[in-house]
């Protein structure tokens, strides 16, 4: 299927790829609406047949039978890296976003979508697309080296994943707000484990048990009679997790992730 482009928008052409004939064609439609140039494919087989280098980006399903939209995803970016990627999956997990930006896909969408978000999410990918194409470049992704205990499937869960990939291998702490129980050690984990340090230290500080004038000897140390009491030199915290991450669980009520 191939709609043409409303004379007087920009060219910019779009491959859609989704098993689901219906699905494609309302997302075809919609793209349509915003202006763009759309073709449509319910198959990786069918898409492959294309010259890819033709389009501005692709959109594709992941779950698809014989070839699923993560082998379509390496396959295109081993041929052409810059074309922006962005898969679309009723089944986001923290793993498959991991994969999904480790292979290269520029953004990552969960079903159901409405039309204005997708058109929000295309009009974005290409505004980044363009400002790298002006040399402002995007950093490169992080890797999953253990798999996360996260678990969740929902569209708020994937945008949750997609912040911890983007940030787990930044050099700088992390602010991780939320309740006493919905996971922030483990969102913490979770950081360490996807970023380059994970063969380092994960160190967690409990600064909730620790008496307040306690804390600054067990942060930094001490060295043996540095005051009374201290017949030994002892090894900060912060020392221990040095080239790993520490978190600073309940300091002041919210929890700092150090990498």
């Amino acid at each position: 299927m191939t709609v043409t482009l409303t004379e007087g928008f920009m060219r910019v052409r779009i491959l859609v790829i989704d098993d689901d004939s219906v699905a494609c064609e309302l997302l075809q439609e919609s793209l349509l609406r915003a202006g763009y140039e759309v073709d449509a494919c319910t198959s990786v087989r069918e898409a492959l047949s294309k010259d890819l280098s033709s389009y501005n980006l692709l959109i594709t399903d992941i779950r698809m039978p014989e070839i699923d939209g993560l082998q379509f995803l390496h396959h295109v970016h081993e041929r052409w890296p810059e074309l922006p990627v962005v898969l679309m999956t009723a089944y986001g997990s923290l793993e498959t976003t991991m994969e999904a930006l480790r292979l290269g896909a520029w953004d990552y969408i969960s079903k159901p979508f409405s039309p204005e978000a997708i058109r929000f999410l295309v009009k974005k990918v290409l505004e980044v697309r363009e400002l790298q194409q002006r040399h402002i470049g995007v950093g490169g992704q992080p890797q999953m080296t253990e798999e996360p205990q996260l678990i969740g499937f929902s569209a708020v869960m994937v945008e949750f994943y997609k912040q911890l990939a983007r940030v787990a291998d930044v050099w700088a702490s992390v602010l991780i707000e939320g309740e006493s129980g919905t996971g922030k050690e483990l969102a913490a984990r979770s950081l360490h484990q996807l970023s380059s340090r994970h063969k380092n230290p994960f160190v967690v500080v409990h600064c909730g048990t620790i008496p307040e004038n306690l804390l600054e000897s067990e942060l930094f140390g001490y060295e043996k009679g540095a005051f009374t009491g201290a017949d030994h030199t002892h090894e900060g915290l912060l020392a221990s997790a040095q080239g790993g991450t520490i978190f600073l669980d309940e300091i002041n009520g919210k929890d700092i992730y150090s990498g």
